[in-house]
């Protein structure tokens, strides 16, 4: 442990105290541009949120191994199931038979290349209505 030494002179003391003066300033004007920064990202995640959850289209977060991470509210519509309930479960179970095999290889494709990739898949929404969704 370094031992501290007080100031020998007031000049010294002086000097320490207008040295802490002006670092204290620093940190504050750091913490505002910090609480301004936090303000303005906190608006656009809202405007985010907004566009995602209210968006005309469904949209899916998934998994490698087709784990739904995320769902917006027309996506729930889409399935019949609120979206709430849909995190966590397999995509592959609103996925018509004929379409499962199509869309695990274009799952492995999109997590394995950077390229864009489409496919045309038929869902099945709960209660049996079938639809296809270009993903």
């Amino acid at each position: 442990m370094q031992k501290v030494t007080p100031p020998a002179t007031l000049a010294e003391l002086q000097r320490i105290v207008h040295e802490l003066e002006v670092h204290q300033i620093e940190l504050e004007m750091q913490n505002e541009e910090l609480q301004q920064a936090r303000s303005e990202l906190e608006s656009f995640f809202a405007q985010y949120t907004d566009l995602y959850d209210f968006a005309p289209v469904g949209y899916f977060t998934l998994g490698i191994s087709g784990l739904i991470l995320q769902v917006n509210l027309t996506g729930g519509r889409m399935l019949g199931v609120d979206r709430s309930r849909l995190v966590n479960q397999n995509f592959l179970r609103f996925i018509t038979a004929v379409s499962r095999s199509v869309f695990t290889a274009f799952l492995a494709k999109i997590f394995s290349s950077h390229a864009k990739e489409t496919s045309v898949i038929g869902l099945q929404k709960e209660g049996g209505w079938y639809d296809f969704c270009p993903c």
